[in-house]
């Protein structure tokens, strides 16, 4: 069901197989349509959410400085969670793609940069995005954007 070489090989490296709602969400963002999971605890939500923006960067010479999925969680903390999370799997893929996270407790130094080289993933909170939508350029930042993940909306 994983039509990506890099990603296949990497699962069975972890001798992994996808569960049928990974598989399913894979296969309809590929042919376009919008998805919520409502999944339980441990049954791989987040690979779920990042797998199809994770395929589709990896299919792509994409220039790192690209903003091409966000990720809005209600809490910085489980910002930073799945941060390290979508990290340490890009890594085990050996896959060269951006990441970082955006919140309050981010330097201004740091959102300046960001705003004028995103990564390819970033990681925010409500707060952050609502702020980044009021940015004059925010419409360039956005431009490229192909996937947007919501996650724990109450």
């Amino acid at each position: 069901m994983v039509e990506n070489k890099i990603i296949s090989n990497w699962l069975k490296k972890k001798n992994w197989n996808l569960y049928e709602h990974q598989k399913k969400i894979i296969h309809d963002i590929s042919k376009g349509s919008n998805v919520l999971l409502i999944s339980p605890t441990g049954t791989g939500k987040t690979l779920s959410a990042f797998f199809p923006s994770i395929i589709d960067l990896s299919n792509k010479s994409l220039k790192l400085n690209i903003l091409h999925t966000l990720y809005i969680s209600p809490l910085k903390s489980l910002t930073y969670n799945i941060e390290k999370n979508i990290i340490d799997t890009i890594k085990d893929i050996s896959l060269n793609i951006s990441i970082a996270s955006r919140t309050g407790d981010t330097s201004f130094k740091k959102k300046k940069e960001q705003l004028l080289n995103p990564p390819n993933i970033l990681m925010t909170t409500i707060e952050s995005f609502a702020i980044l939508m009021s940015e004059k350029n925010s419409k360039n930042f956005f431009q490229n954007l192909k996937f947007v993940i919501i996650d724990e909306i109450h």
